[in-house]
């Protein structure tokens, strides 16, 4: 190519620099402030206690477990839950206990125990 040839987008010959001035800024999209980090931005090796009992999205998120898991084991009676659904209404709140989902991982975990003959 001819160094005479203009540059379609900016209209300067190929090999001059463009001049920042000339430049459009790139705009970086702000998100607003930050989200605080669950458990108040204490450090991932601390370990934090767990409540007592929490909503479905709590306890994925805690166990790893999928929601269909769960409602499967609260209806076979392996794990206690709690419905806050106000008399007439449709919709409502299902708690998981944590203690009894802790409980029956620990009763179906088999790594590291010793089986007695």
């Amino acid at each position: 190519m001819n160094q005479n040839t203009t540059r379609k987008s900016q209209g300067a010959p190929i090999g001059t620099a463009i001049q920042p001035s000339t430049a459009t800024p790139i705009r970086q999209k702000w998100n607003g402030p930050k989200a605080p980090v669950a458990g108040g931005g204490k450090r991932a090796t601390e370990k934090q206690p767990l409540p007592e009992w929490v909503d479905i999205r709590r306890a994925n998120h805690i166990f790893t477990l999928c929601k269909s898991t769960l409602y499967r084991l609260s209806d076979e009676g392996e794990i206690r839950t709690c419905s806050l659904k106000e008399r007439g209404k449709l919709r409502g709140k299902r708690l998981f206990s944590t203690d009894s989902i802790v409980s029956y991982l620990e009763s179906r975990a088999s790594g590291g125990e010793k089986v007695k003959a």
